[in-house]
């Protein structure tokens, strides 16, 4: 019930800037705050799927990120923020808080070979992969370009925000993304993809 409660009531909602809704899910409304998961869900969850390669943590942090997100949207700088990148640092967050609870992270050193064009790396491996072997290839790179390759590639996000929910230069983004994609087609190349 509460479910076609809020579908009608969204219809007849204008559509609001993430300022505008921050501001009145702060003032406690529960539509505005509904409209925000609405827009970042898949988002979020993407993104957290493919850091955990398991569906039901996935599902778990998603909610835990949009629980915070509740919790703490006061705490949100509506003036000086990005609110999708404030919520990819508090997803960001609550994967490392999984990781520390549950000790399970693997890492594999990589060998990088920085003369292939980066580009061409991206072309093949958006032809060639599925979600399945993408999210094994992902497993296989170093933690910091995982994210990297995650939050631009699958989320979306420019550098400034990946660089913003990751805390590192907008230089550091681009070199993980570089080397990242290099050590994904590295892995690729040695299972044949």
């Amino acid at each position: 019930y509460t479910h076609c409660v809020y579908s009608f009531l969204r219809k007849q909602m204008p559509v609001f800037e993430d300022q505008e809704l921050v501001l009145r899910a702060r003032q406690g409304s529960e539509i505005a705050a509904g409209e925000l998961y609405e827009r970042y869900h898949q988002q979020i969850f993407r993104y957290v799927y493919y850091r955990t390669g398991n569906q039901g943590v996935a599902e778990d942090i998603t909610s835990e990120v949009f629980l915070k997100m509740v919790q703490k949207i006061s705490d949100f700088q509506v003036k000086n923020g990005n609110f999708q990148g404030w919520l990819f640092r508090i997803a960001h967050n609550s994967i490392i808080d999984y990781y520390r609870k549950t000790q399970v992270h693997p890492e594999v050193p990589i060998n990088e070979d920085l003369t292939r064009d980066t580009e061409s790396v991206l072309s093949e491996v958006s032809k060639k992969m599925t979600e399945e072997t993408l999210l094994q290839g992902l497993q296989k790179i170093n933690e910091d370009q995982r994210s990297v390759i995650i939050l631009r590639f699958i989320a979306g996000l420019p550098i400034a925000q990946v660089a913003g929910t990751l805390n590192k230069s907008e230089d550091a983004v681009k070199g993980l993304q570089r080397r990242g994609l290099l050590a994904l087609r590295e892995v690729l190349d040695r299972w044949e993809v």
